[in-house]
């Protein structure tokens, strides 16, 4: 897992960022023997939450509906 922090962001711009990040993922690794996709959960301060941790937990979230939904995607 990894973290990205996007200042000055709203949830359009993040979904993006976010978007490009899973279709480069994929597209760069569609020819390897084991493909590789991403799931990506956002969130967004102060929306989602007032501390770090409440960002945090919200983007877990995110990310946890994102697999559920059946992976490789973005979700908030």
């Amino acid at each position: 897992e990894f973290l990205v922090v996007l200042e000055n962001t709203n949830y359009v711009r993040a979904m993006e960022v976010a978007e490009r990040i899973r279709t480069s993922v994929e597209r760069q690794s569609s020819n390897w023997t084991y493909p590789v996709t991403v799931s990506i959960g956002i969130s967004s301060y102060p929306e989602d939450g007032s501390s770090i941790e409440e960002i945090i937990n919200k983007a877990e979230k995110a990310n946890s509906l994102a697999k559920d939904s059946g992976k490789n995607r973005v979700c908030y």
